[in-house]
């Protein structure tokens, strides 16, 4: 069984992860000419972004609130 500190280091990656790959696909939408692709680029940020707003309500819901 996981103990609150397992969730609560395992959530701090999952958001550090999900917040490098947003800026990520923020850089390469920068650095792309095409628009089609800059379009994709672009969408695949906006999920990353929900995906940081995702874990951040996970860590409230499984760590913060477990006190």
């Amino acid at each position: 069984m996981l103990s609150k500190e397992d969730y609560k280091e395992h959530l701090n990656q999952m958001l550090e992860l999900e917040e490098n790959m947003e800026k990520m696909y923020e850089n390469l939408t920068k650095r792309v000419e095409d628009k089609e692709i800059k379009n994709i680029f672009r969408k695949i940020r906006d999920d990353e972004q929900e995906h940081v707003v995702l874990v951040q309500k996970m860590k409230k819901i499984i760590v913060d609130e477990s006190n």
